[in-house]
């Protein structure tokens, strides 16, 4: 199903510190029920379970794709970290647990991948405009090289 936005969004990285594993990664997923009431306030894109080379942590990094909110634009953003936290047992208030990158700007130019979640009309006219076979804008069920155009 194609799923176009007309509401500006906030992409962002969250990078969470701990040991965690497969049962973790998948409650953290639960939360992106797509039954909700409101299924556009956000999208937990994937839950990748990470160790780093160099140190300890991190321990898993979250792509979030959130609506911006009417009193903040973070609104969205601050409440998925919120649901996270509660689920991974941290306190959003300790910024050493984990850490919150927004996406500025993609950095391959293109419209953000379909599996970023939710598009806006614009992202999707790049995505037809710029991939074979008339791109696919919206959810997709498949990894991100799987599509042709991100």
């Amino acid at each position: 199903m194609i799923r176009m936005i007309n509401t500006q969004r906030v992409r962002a990285w969250m990078v969470v510190s701990g040991q965690f594993d497969d049962a973790d990664a998948a409650r953290v997923l639960a939360l992106d029920d797509k039954d909700r009431d409101r299924p556009d306030e956000y999208v937990i894109v994937r839950a990748d379970l990470v160790s780093s080379l160099c140190d300890p942590g991190p321990g898993m990094v979250i792509p979030i794709d959130a609506m911006v909110g009417s009193k903040s634009k973070y609104d969205y953003l601050y409440h998925v970290r919120n649901l996270i936290a509660e689920v991974l047992k941290f306190d959003p208030d300790n910024c050493d647990a984990y850490d919150l990158y927004e996406v500025k700007f993609p950095a391959s130019g293109r419209a953000p991948h379909s599996a970023s979640g939710y598009i806006t009309i614009d992202e999707a006219h790049a995505a037809i405009n710029n991939g074979e076979n008339g791109g696919r804008p919206g959810r997709q069920d498949h990894s991100p090289g799987f599509n042709p155009w991100g």
